[in-house]
């Protein structure tokens, strides 16, 4: 299907000196109306008038179809521009890009009248684009550095970002606190969980040592664990209607939709892949909550912790990537050069 705005053009031109419309209606009008021309091109005849065939005139020919419809709303794609990586105040090396971070948001249903949170908040790339839409927003990460902002260097934090968009009236906070043990009452009070779980590709998954009193000790956290904990957390927490959207890093070779963790709680409505390197991808997966909360599976099953544990390795060869044990990177700042991904 071709838009011809040129035929849309005239027609709208003719109406408005028709009827003579004011420059302020013409210009700021409350309906918008959309013409289509569907002239539905034989491939062949195409061919026959690129290589100069006589008596093929393919402009000439009646359109198949017409449509005229009525525009509901606009797109948002300026916000992608607005709240690039590189003009933000506070970023670090796992900051979702602004594209796939309203895409998420999307998803999610976040919009005013709403409580959206992040469990693995990181510098809040999630949280900012939800309040943009309107949603009240609050999030929590184990590592104290990234949320505030003292990885090694100066000052800046996730407030920053929330006063840079002027969005803090839709910011509730950012809480240091494991996601394997959130001390949060299991009542059904959020609207959306949107998050990017750790695994290993920038930031690895970690939970707190049982017994041990400070933060910094901590175990590695399996991602087929941590997975079914997410479940298992949004069908505790979520309202029934509420959303789950999160994004699940598989090979391309070895995904299938059988292989989404599932909830019995929870209905899997979506999913879309973003490509990455070395035959790796992520994949956001969206589910909706259709009713109330039901135990689910507790324990990851051999084919899970073989697909989803050795993701990193897979991506990788031996020797390819830091230690581990590494600190985490230092955060960026406005100014910094970066190139957004």
């Amino acid at each position: 299907m071709s838009s011809a705005i040129h035929a849309f053009t005239v027609y709208w031109r003719n109406y408005y000196c028709a009827t003579l419309i004011s420059e302020q209606v013409y210009m700021n009008p409350e309906v918008v109306l959309v013409h289509l021309e569907d002239h539905s091109l034989d491939i062949k005849q195409a061919n026959l008038k690129a290589q100069g065939v006589a008596g093929i005139n393919l402009d000439e020919r009646q359109p198949f179809c017409v449509y005229i419809g009525r525009r509901i709303t606009k797109s948002s794609r300026d916000l992608i521009q607005k709240y690039r990586l590189p003009d933000r105040a506070y970023i670090h090396t796992t900051s979702m890009s602004a594209e796939l971070s309203f895409i998420s948001a999307n998803m999610a249903w976040a919009r005013p009248g709403t409580l959206m949170m992040d469990p693995f908040a990181g510098t809040g790339s999630f949280l900012v684009a939800c309040a943009e839409f309107g949603a009240q927003t609050l999030g929590s990460d184990i590592d104290p550095r990234v949320i505030r902002g003292t990885c090694g260097i100066g000052e800046g934090t996730v407030d920053d970002n929330f006063r840079q968009y002027g969005t803090t009236a839709n910011y509730l906070g950012l809480n240091i606190m494991d996601f394997s043990n959130l001390p949060l009452r299991k009542q059904e009070w959020l609207d959306s969980i949107i998050c990017d779980p750790p695994y290993g590709f920038r930031e690895g998954a970690r939970k707190v040592r049982i017994g041990r009193l400070r933060c910094g000790e901590d175990n590695k956290y399996p991602l087929s664990s941590l997975l079914l904990d997410l479940l298992e957390f949004a069908a505790q927490h979520l309202v029934v209607g509420g959303r789950l959207v999160y994004w699940l890093p598989m090979m391309r070779e070895e995904f299938s939709v059988e292989r989404i963790p599932l909830h019995p709680s929870m209905r899997l409505v979506a999913h879309a892949s973003d490509s990455m390197k070395l035959g790796a991808a992520r994949y956001l997966i969206t589910m909706h909550k259709i009713a109330p909360y039901t135990p689910g599976q507790l324990e990851p099953t051999e084919e899970q912790e073989k697909v989803f544990n050795n993701y990193r390795e897979k991506m990788f060869k031996e020797g390819e990537w830091a230690d581990e044990d590494k600190p985490a990177p230092k955060p960026r700042r406005k100014g910094d050069a970066r190139k957004e991904t």
